[in-house]
């Protein structure tokens, strides 16, 4: 039998999953993008996306948590992850049974990200 709870958090980043694809499928304004699980999630990251355009590339990292976590420890963490790895981190974590995103949903960020390189580009 599996880690019961093993099971929990893997059954929350494939919800986070679910969540990010037909948010991606919504949007349509991202053509490339690639999404990966990354098992046992000893690193920054549970789950990172990667979106490109012709010209620029932004990777967005989400941290799954299944309890609310200070925004402290939050801005904390987003720091190094940008600071160390160049990725823009987001928290996903369930607030009464509700899937929530701090700062912002994963798809919106990318999305900013890629838009800003561009204008930055010109």
């Amino acid at each position: 039998m599996p880690n019961s709870a093993y099971m929990k958090g893997y059954r929350f980043e494939r919800q986070v999953m679910q969540d990010i694809a037909l948010k991606l499928k919504l949007a349509g304004g991202l053509k490339q993008v690639y999404m990966t699980r990354a098992a046992g999630s000893r690193g920054i990251a549970d789950i990172i996306l990667c979106g490109t355009t012709s010209s620029n590339q932004a990777w967005v990292g989400v941290q799954c948590k299944n309890k609310y976590m200070s925004k402290q420890t939050m801005q904390r963490a987003m720091y190094n992850a940008r600071v160390k790895y160049g990725m823009y981190l987001v928290f996903a974590f369930r607030e009464n049974r509700k899937l929530t995103y701090y700062p912002e949903h994963p798809v919106t960020a990318l999305e900013s990200l890629l838009s800003y390189q561009q204008r930055s580009d010109v």
